[in-house]
């Protein structure tokens, strides 16, 4: 999602957590924050904690890369309709995986080595990066999944909607 600064990217996800009953994880760049290995065992952490899972964060951000999509598969099995061991489909959690403010990321290429290339087969987990308007680095995260994935939803701009279009935009098949 771009957006200058002020413009509503915070308070739209949140609007899509509450109301599509998301459990998120996130992480925040912002200065002293930017650091990917840093980012990335933020999110692990959170995961882990949230899903139970009992593994340790990667020592390396080298390691972490390997590791992080292999965690992102494991909490989509957790979460897939075949799954019989939670038998109740409301207890399975729909995974919000957010990166708010990707363009304060320290470095662009190692930036987004940790996120997992093939969405396609994940199952209720989606992902949200943020960025002010016009961004590299979102460009360039945007590129390496569409490489992957030709059914990815794209880059939203806040600022080319209206109210009304954000409302429709929530109410898509992408979003439920």
């Amino acid at each position: 999602i771009r957006g200058g600064p002020g413009i509503g990217k915070t308070s739209f996800i949140c609007y899509l957590i509450k109301e599509r009953k998301f459990e998120p994880v996130f992480h925040l760049v912002e200065a002293g924050r930017g650091d990917p290995y840093l980012i990335a065992s933020n999110l692990w952490t959170q995961i882990t904690k949230k899903y139970q899972i009992a593994r340790e964060v990667p020592e390396t951000y080298e390691k972490m890369k390997g590791s992080f999509p292999e965690l992102i598969k494991l909490v989509s099995e957790a979460n897939s309709e075949e799954n019989t061991k939670i038998e109740e489909p409301e207890k399975k959690k729909r995974l919000l995986i957010l990166v708010d403010a990707i363009d304060q990321i320290e470095s662009l290429t190692e930036g987004i080595e940790f996120f997992p290339r093939d969405l396609s087969k994940l199952e209720n987990i989606y992902f949200i990066i943020t960025s002010r308007t016009d961004d590299e680095k979102l460009d360039a995260l945007m590129e390496r999944i569409r490489q992957d994935n030709q059914d990815v939803m794209g880059i939203a701009s806040l600022e080319a909607f209206t109210d009304e279009e954000i409302n429709e935009l929530c109410s898509k098949q992408s979003f439920s």
